[in-house]
């Protein structure tokens, strides 16, 4: 199973957390997939379409660039809300605002760069992935557990309180939280921290299930 910062949200922000990235991207977090690429491939596909049946009307491709912002808003929880719902997801105000208290008022910087540049950077990464887990989104909560239920077999309340051991393991512990911002399977990570996820999925599941979830 794989971890990256940012556990994707309809193919988005935010892995976060335990297992929902399949991809190894070999270095910083990529953003989420509709600010750079992922938005943009229906677009043309549909502007494609379009073109077969009315090859005038360029509305389709234009509306889907238009929608895709060079920048954030200057506030940050409205910058962290217009960032996550690029890749689909959906924050409440008071959701962003608990993330912003966990990542401080300047995560703005460094997302206006993550989208100018289609990466974000490690730290920012590692930032937002404590974030979430600490406030724990709606959106995040039910991506996440809806994953967890589809690779492993676990039922949803099995899911649900892996993702709270998790989450409550990413904010207490810095180096696993490290290790969980990083591109690589748990099972490629040091025995120390490798060993204590473990021990926080157990706590939901039994061995052969642990196993499954955190080796996969």
């Amino acid at each position: 199973m794989r971890t990256a910062p940012l556990l994707a949200l309809a193919g988005a922000l935010f892995l976060i957390a335990s297992c929902s990235s399949s991809d190894d991207n070999g270095g910083a977090s990529k953003v989420p997939a509709g600010v750079v690429t992922s938005s943009d491939a229906p677009a043309s596909s549909s502007a494609a379409a379009d073109a077969t049946t009315a090859p005038a009307d360029p509305a389709p491709t234009s509306a889907a660039t238009d929608a895709t912002p060079t920048s954030l808003p200057s506030d940050p929880a409205a910058a962290i809300k217009a960032f996550y719902g690029m890749g689909g997801g959906l924050l409440t105000d008071a959701e962003a605002t608990c993330v912003v208290g966990s990542t401080g008022p300047d995560i703005v910087d460094p997302l206006n760069e993550a989208l100018a540049g289609g990466q974000l950077d490690p730290a920012t990464g590692k930032s937002l992935l404590k974030a979430f887990a600490a406030c724990e989104p709606g959106a995040y909560v039910n991506q996440t557990v809806d994953s967890l239920v589809q690779q492993s077999g676990a039922t949803k309340d099995q899911a649900t309180c892996v993702l709270h051991a998790v989450d409550d393991l990413f904010v207490a512990d810095d180096a696993v939280l490290t290790q969980a911002a990083g591109t690589g399977a748990v099972a490629e990570w040091p025995t120390a921290e490798h060993d204590r996820f473990s021990a926080a999925v157990k706590t939901c599941v039994p061995d052969d299930l642990a196993a499954k979830i955190v080796d996969a």
